[in-house]
């Protein structure tokens, strides 16, 4: 079969926002592993990732959204590289509270975008294989820092994640994005933030990505190193190709960006929480409390999925 000239068009476009995602979130996990022992720094990136969704809609309509995510994903490099300037440690605080909210506009500016550059009939793979390559970023972004300990210090570390996202502002700046009419969009509202039909599926993420959350401080241990980066890059992998298009099922024509907002929401509040529970348990040596933790949240995730969201799925999907 002949492609088009739209899919042909549409290739290049569509790689290019593949690969900004991906150094997007790579440039972000450097900056959450290496500040991940502060909790406190955990829950501002968390608070800021939830306080802008409300408004991801109207931004996406009332401006151009190529610009929401270029400037979006640009106050998220610099608010991550902001530990490389000596200021008072409020200013920080202040600082991973802009990260998580511009990550979070970058987040859903970047699915509006690939979804508008993609053909309509391939749109559900191409949201696949968007929050694959997401993960495969983030997977680079956190196994960095742990290879990278003893080697490079915490201010070349930091200096990597602002180099990791201007390359993602390269690749993007790149794309074009045909002209669309604003529609009025009114300033507060749930579209492109999170779809209520999720709600279940969102718990099932959740808890898997928790577990990878609460492996990752283990890259640090040079005895744990490998077992732990290949058990979260399982999940992590597993969970965007057999989740995406179950989220996308869930949802009406108009919904699609809102479902995958709520899968990547759901997917890396899930890790945030993960490192929150690791780093506030203060285990010490006594690494198989967290590890039983991490078998308990997998396991009631399968349960949950075969008790209960699989019957959900099958009742409430409209594709």
């Amino acid at each position: 079969m002949k492609r088009s000239n739209t899919d042909r068009l549409a290739a290049p476009a569509f790689l290019r926002m593949c690969m900004a995602n991906f150094f997007l979130f790579a440039s972000v996990y450097v900056v959450v592993l290496l500040q991940a022992s502060c909790t406190f720094f955990l829950l501002l990136f968390a608070v800021g990732m939830l306080v802008v969704g409300p408004f991801h809609a109207y931004l996406g309509d009332a401006y151009k959204r190529k610009h929401v995510y270029l400037l979006s994903a640009l106050l998220t490099t610099l608010a991550g590289g902001a530990a490389l300037v000596n200021v008072h440690p409020t200013l920080l605080y202040i600082a991973a509270l802009l990260q998580g909210a511009g990550f979070g506009l970058a987040v859903t500016a970047g699915i509006t975008l690939a979804i508008d550059i993609t053909p309509s009939e391939h749109r559900t793979s191409c949201n696949v294989c968007y929050a694959t390559v997401a993960r495969l970023g983030m997977i680079a972004g956190i196994l960095l820092p742990a290879f990278l300990q003893g080697v490079w210090d915490v201010r070349q570390m930091l200096t990597l994640s602002l180099v990791l996202g201007a390359l993602g502002l390269c690749f993007a700046a790149r794309v074009h994005v045909a002209f669309r009419a604003p529609i009025g969009m009114t300033l507060y509202n749930m579209d492109r933030f999170f779809l209520p039909r999720a709600w279940l599926p969102a718990v099932n993420v959740l808890l898997k990505a928790m577990a990878a959350g609460l492996l990752m401080p283990l890259l640090f241990l040079t005895e744990w190193r490998v077992g732990a980066a290949t058990l979260v890059a399982f999940l992590m992998l597993q969970t965007a190709f057999a989740w995406t298009r179950l989220f996308v099922n869930l949802s009406q024509h108009c919904q699609r960006g809102t479902a995958n907002t709520t899968f990547y929401l759901a997917t890396d509040l899930g890790v945030m929480a993960g490192l929150f529970l690791f780093e506030q348990g203060g285990w010490g040596d006594a690494l198989m409390w967290p590890l039983m933790m991490v078998a308990g949240l997998m396991l009631a995730s399968i349960l949950l999925y075969v008790l209960a969201t699989d019957a959900y799925y099958r009742k409430h999907r409209v594709r």
